[in-house]
């Protein structure tokens, strides 16, 4: 199942932000590691410039939604935990865009 999130960022916070991403495809193997842990199979961010500052999109595909989800912000990777601390640092706010359609083939 796919999940979309909806982070505004810090304008002042987004360097920190593209550092953190930039650190993430350096340790791409240990990202992988904590993503087969928590059941994610594909995960894509982006940073989207808006009128009301950054908001950064990821995209993830899991195997157990519900799992994932969970493992978020709980996760005890070293990498997880960095993951919690730089965006508790850089976000303003979690948005909760309205879903206007989804589709899922069994």
């Amino acid at each position: 199942m796919i999940k979309v999130h909806f982070t505004r960022i810090d304008p002042l916070k987004v360097d920190r932000l593209r550092a953190w991403m930039d650190e993430l495809n350096v340790r791409r193997e240990e990202a992988h590691d904590t993503m087969a842990n928590d059941t994610i199979t594909h995960e894509a961010s982006y940073i989207l410039e808006t009128s009301d500052g950054p908001i950064l999109v990821t995209a993830t595909f899991a195997q157990d939604p519900e799992r994932a989800e969970r493992m978020r912000f709980e996760s005890q990777h070293v990498i997880a935990i960095k993951y919690s601390k730089v965006m508790h640092d850089v976000m303003l706010e979690i948005l909760d865009p309205e879903c206007v359609f989804e589709a899922h083939l069994e």
